[in-house]
């Protein structure tokens, strides 16, 4: 089986990367930037149709989500027109395409987790782009696979949990928003999941699903649970989201539901405590 990464160099990618040697039985090609933009429609087009890939798992994204309201063109010419393109070049050459989206294509009033089917209601160009790009790749084949997750972080990459550290490291006062629930999600945990579903015999992976690590909390209450587990003393204040002053709007409530995945891939998704304190372990060795 052959498979194909883009975004190799974001969090998502470099967990894939650790998982590769695990696998000799997928022949994973990583791509960065530099190796594959993905809005250069031509060189997609060359690297699918001589790749003879099974499957492409597009990582690569424009995240900035306050800088996607000052550069709209930059957001949507990599969330959404470039998956667009990929879908289409994928459905030509017979090839899965897998692409990782996100809980703001939701903006959500009420306090449920959200499964699957829940009407979209995008708010911000980020959030916009990424549900266009969702329609688009569903609309080009039903055979696609869109796994929305929600709050990732790494021990690669630049993420909520490094931020907290180094901003506690600086013996700065630290305010995070505590009016914003969802659901943390390791990126190790999601690249697990990913290759599972791609190795599994019995299922049949397609159209939309949701995974993030079980549980819920506020922003807040993660730093808090990062201090707590590293033992590290820091000046950690909550605000409010319309205190914090955003450029990008942000949905209240996220928690994604996951029943979905778990009951079709019979599989266990860790608590996001257990997740977070696996992750800080490993960073441990860098801070």
């Amino acid at each position: 089986m052959k498979v194909l990464v883009t975004g190799a160099q974001g969090q998502l990618g470099q967990e894939l990367k650790q998982l590769a040697n695990l696998h000799p039985e997928i022949n994973f090609n990583f791509y960065t930037k530099s190796d594959w933009d993905i809005t250069d429609s031509k060189k997609s087009h060359s690297i699918l149709s001589n790749s003879k890939a099974d499957f492409i798992i597009n990582t690569a994204a424009y995240t900035k989500v306050d800088q996607a309201e000052i550069n709209p063109e930059i957001c949507n010419k990599i969330n959404f027109e470039a998956p667009k393109v990929l879908a289409a070049q994928c459905n030509e050459l017979n090839v899965k395409f897998i692409q990782i989206s996100s809980d703001y294509v939701f903006s959500n009033t009420k306090h449920i987790p959200l499964a699957e089917t829940f009407p979209k209601n995008p708010k911000g160009i980020y959030a916009i782009s990424k549900s266009m790009a969702e329609d688009s790749i569903m609309n080009t084949s039903p055979h696609n696979i869109i796994i929305r997750t929600s709050w990732l972080y790494s021990s690669f990459g630049h993420n909520f949990v490094k931020t907290m550290i180094l901003l506690a490291k600086s013996g700065k006062e630290i305010h995070v928003v505590n009016d914003q629930i969802g659901s943390p999600t390791y990126a190790a945990d999601l690249a697990r999941l990913i290759v599972d579903c791609i190795l599994s015999p019995v299922n049949k992976f397609e159209g939309i699903y949701h995974y993030s690590n079980e549980g819920m909390c506020s922003w807040f209450d993660f730093a808090a649970e990062i201090f707590n587990y590293l033992k590290i003393e820091a000046s950690l204040k909550p605000i409010s989201t319309q205190d914090f002053g955003a450029l990008a709007p942000r949905p209240a409530f996220s928690q994604l539901d996951c029943s979905k995945i778990k009951n079709e891939m019979h599989c266990e998704i860790p608590n996001w405590k257990t997740s977070l304190h696996k992750c800080l372990d490993n960073l441990k060795k860098t801070f």
